[in-house]
């Protein structure tokens, strides 16, 4: 990245790869560590912009439109798709049919990332038995 613009990154899926989440998806899914690390943080917000700087190869979610909504355009502009975990579907534009209309999240999981590794880390996402709040 240079002269104030921004360049999609090269990154490949590994071990090493980062997908950052926060806890609110933590308290229903789990995420299998053999495809990739996971790292935690309290800030959706913040985790759907670092990977458009090339800190991490993606994001997982659950949350409300705007705690994504202005990132999402730029990480659209780097290649970076939004899809849902269990439908596969593309998120393209905002639905109100995608978000719970009592608590405003997402229906299910998102999933930020390229593409090519969507697949990948999608098999890596499970719902979580036995937790508090499940």
């Amino acid at each position: 990245m240079g002269g104030g613009r921004l360049e999609p990154v090269s990154r490949e899926l590994n071990k090493n790869s980062v997908v950052l989440y926060a806890n609110s998806f933590a308290r229903r899914y789990r995420f299998s560590y053999s495809v990739c690390t996971m790292m935690l943080t309290a800030c959706v917000t913040l985790n759907s912009c670092w990977p458009a700087i090339g800190r991490g190869i993606g994001t997982v979610f659950t949350d409300h439109i705007w705690d994504f909504a202005g990132s999402w355009p730029i990480l659209h502009h780097l290649g970076f798709e939004l899809r849902g975990t269990v439908s596969g579907s593309r998120m393209t534009h905002y639905r109100p049919e995608d978000y719970d209309p009592v608590t405003h999240r997402t229906h299910e999981p998102i999933l930020v990332c390229r593409p090519e590794h969507f697949e990948r880390l999608r098999s890596a996402i499970s719902e979580a038995e036995g937790l508090p709040g499940t």
